[in-house]
């Protein structure tokens, strides 16, 4: 995962991301698994927007964002033996294959999570099917894990979020020297599935989304669209502190007022990405958006 040097057409310097994302919610904001169900399938139905290598398996990236599924994130808690407190989140992390370089990653997240009051409960080993990567990918895949945080003492979720910001931001600070070292979220309100797989086999990636026990009330689904870049793990675009960037773009709604929008919590939402319209009994939404996000 190091810079890639000047070949040919391709110059570094051009390098720009251009995303594209949309939502599903519940409307009652009650935690759903044909929700979940409905934002994998809507994420297949993107494949054609984003790239495909010549081995026809490696894809530009994508990946599921989760409004904060509390019940699931305790069951794979309590299967890995871990105790987790009455306030605690779980956060996506990628860390190098070399087992002390790992170690030395984790080992400064935790310093920093600790410095703004929090505690790692423990960690936990994302189960993953590299059968459905490209060569690319494969070559490139980092080790995926969980980390599940405590949060400090009187910390509410706006003081909790903003510990685990400090923490992640600091720890990147300390580790550049790791390329392979990589926090996709860490957010008391959300947690992300990503990965440099095409949309259709993200479920086949990650078996954590196939378990019938996730449930979430609000699901944003991204694909990156790698117009004149070349695909890299960290660029499957982080999740849980804002939306992904100016550059991105709501599926079937294009625009520099809809970026506005989204990027304030104020996106014009429905239960399909592509709908402009609201109305009061769309306000759920506009909170589990809000929610996501922050």
């Amino acid at each position: 995962m190091a810079p890639r040097n000047r070949q040919g057409l391709y110059d570094p310097r051009s390098e720009r991301d251009a995303c594209g994302f949309g939502m599903v919610a519940q409307l009652d904001d009650q935690p759903s698994r044909l929700l979940v169900d409905t934002a994998i399938a809507a994420l297949s139905r993107m494949t054609h927007r984003g790239g495909v290598a010549a081995d026809g398996l490696t894809g530009d990236g994508c990946g599921l964002l989760l409004r904060r599924p509390d019940a699931f994130l305790k069951l794979l808690a309590s299967e890995a033996g871990i105790a987790v407190g009455a306030r605690f989140t779980a956060g996506l992390v990628f860390l190098p294959h070399d087992a002390d370089a790992a170690q030395a990653c984790r080992t400064q997240l935790q310093q920093q999570i600790e410095a703004v009051g929090c505690k790692v409960a423990g960690w936990r080993e994302v189960p993953t099917d590299d059968s459905v990567c490209g060569q690319l990918a494969r070559d490139t895949l980092p080790r995926i894990e969980q980390v599940f945080v405590d949060a400090g003492v009187g910390q509410d979720d706006a003081g909790f979020g903003l510990a685990l910001f400090l923490a992640r931001r600091r720890s990147e600070q300390q580790l550049r020297a790791h390329a392979d070292y990589y926090v996709t979220t860490l957010s008391p309100n959300a947690i992300s599935y990503k990965g440099m797989v095409l949309p259709d086999k993200l479920s086949r990636f990650f078996p954590d989304l196939q378990r019938r026990e996730l449930a979430s009330s609000a699901i944003v689904f991204h694909q990156r669209f790698s117009t004149n870049t070349l695909p890299r793990w960290p660029w499957r675009t982080r999740s849980g502190c804002s939306p992904t960037t100016a550059r991105s773009t709501p599926s079937k709604a294009t625009g520099a007022g809809h970026r506005r929008a989204a990027r304030c919590g104020r996106h014009p939402v429905s239960t399909s990405a592509s709908s402009t319209r609201s109305s009061p009994c769309t306000a759920p939404i506009r909170r589990a958006w809000t929610t996501c996000w922050n």
